[in-house]
């Protein structure tokens, strides 16, 4: 225990030093969970998370677990990862703590390689998407509702809308739900099953569910896993909701080679799309890989994998789950066994096209990320991500997506929205 001390104290030391420039993000990051997910997390915890929502990242908790594992696993001592932690901070990508842990530039060779292909921080990732996209066009992109009416009205597939739970917002020939009496008597009598919720601003998954069934004996909702919550409860959950909205949609169905491989769930693709004088290319391409019981394939659901693909030919790269020195690289999928070596997406330059098709729509927006879902009657369009997934590319990718072409596009002037 005395040869012991002298390292504690180095660590513990390291630990107060990385408190002294602890940035606004990594404390922002620490408390998602208290803004946006808090709305569902305690009706969700009392079912047994069959809503889920997506867990907040711990912050410093967590960065000082991942300082002592480095240490002990890489050998890279405190003094050196907390001269890394400065160093990544204030930089022009401005890396924090917990995602210089998370691209693993603790390595020699992770390192050596973001000089040539530097890595995008989440705080500087905010300043590119407010230098790149009109930000009124972002708040029109961030709205799934728009998105969905502007995708149907110009013949692109995407999930059709069965019903909005909002006071006053309609859709279409959806069935509107404006309180939480209308919600239970359509769950009970007019709702066409199976259906997937999601709220109208939903991220990182939060608040999704995938019903498959009404269950009037027991007045329950049937959900994957053989798993049931009463039709009371499960509109308490979407009525934390109410005020942005919560929206009932088709439930997609993955293609039957995504379905061999990963089991009988949607596993979205994701495409980073940037336009440049006029042409849209893809910037990058992640495949996200839904495991268990979780109804979304985000990764901040515990056990969820990715991979980076192939924007050539849709191969898929190491499949990955866990962040940082918690990761794990997987060969075959958890619950089916199927290897993951060599698969190919299927209708991957069909998904691309239809992104890219769409993009247009949304001309105020040069980068975006789109969802995109394999499925048995071709690629559907799940959602737009305003400038979201360049933290989950880079995680999936291993390496950075500040390129040249990004940092052009950084010096063209803010691109703005004339009312004439």
């Amino acid at each position: 225990m005395e040869a012991r001390r002298p390292a504690l104290a180095r660590g513990a030391a390291a630990l107060r030093l990385t408190a002294w420039f602890r940035p606004s993000s990594w404390r922002a990051r620490g408390r998602a969970g208290s803004e946006r997910m808090a709305e569902a997390a305690k009706a969700g915890r009392q079912e047994g998370e069959i809503v889920r929502v997506a867990k907040g990242k711990t912050g410093a908790a967590t960065v000082a677990r991942w300082l002592h594992q480095v240490r002990a696993k890489h050998g890279r001592g405190y003094l050196a990862q907390v001269w890394d932690l400065l160093r990544y901070r204030l930089s022009v990508q401005r890396v924090d703590p917990l995602e210089y842990y998370e691209f693993k530039l603790y390595e020699p060779a992770r390192r050596e390689d973001a000089k040539r292909r530097p890595y995008v921080g989440m705080k500087s990732r905010g300043l590119l998407a407010a230098r790149i996209n009109n930000l009124l066009w972002a708040a029109v992109g961030d709205d799934k509702l728009v998105t969905y009416a502007l995708m149907h009205g110009l013949g692109h597939a995407a999930p059709r809308v069965y019903a909005i739970h909002h006071p006053w917002r309609t859709h279409g020939d959806a069935a509107a739900l404006p309180d939480r009496a209308a919600l239970e008597r359509h769950l009970r009598q007019g709702m066409p099953y199976p259906f997937f919720g999601k709220p109208v601003d939903a991220s990182s998954g939060t608040g999704v569910a995938a019903v498959l069934a009404y269950e009037a004996a027991t007045d329950s909702l049937v959900f994957p896993g053989d798993r049931r919550m009463t039709v009371p409860a499960f509109a308490g959950v979407a009525g934390h909701f109410l005020r942005r909205g919560y929206m009932f949609l088709e439930l997609l169905r993955p293609h039957p080679a995504i379905a061999e491989l990963c089991g009988d769930r949607v596993c979205t693709l994701r495409l980073m799309l940037l336009r440049d004088a006029g042409r849209v290319s893809v910037q990058a391409a992640v495949w996200k890989i839904a495991v268990g019981l979780n109804m979304a394939d985000n990764n901040q659901f515990g056990g969820n994998a990715m991979t980076g693909v192939d924007p050539a030919t849709g191969r898929i790269g190491r499949v990955v789950t866990g962040n940082g020195p918690d990761e794990v690289e997987l060969t075959v999928h958890p619950d089916t066994g199927r290897p993951f070596a060599g698969f190919v997406l299927p209708d991957f330059q069909a998904a691309v096209d239809l992104c890219i098709r769409a993009s247009l729509a949304f001309p105020g927006l040069p980068w975006q990320g789109w969802d995109v879902a394999l499925t048995p009657a071709g690629p559907v369009i799940v959602e737009l991500n305003t400038a979201s997934g360049l933290t989950l590319a880079q995680h999936a990718l291993g390496h950075g997506l500040m390129t040249d072409r990004f940092a052009r596009l950084l010096r063209q002037p803010r691109p703005r929205l004339r009312y004439r």
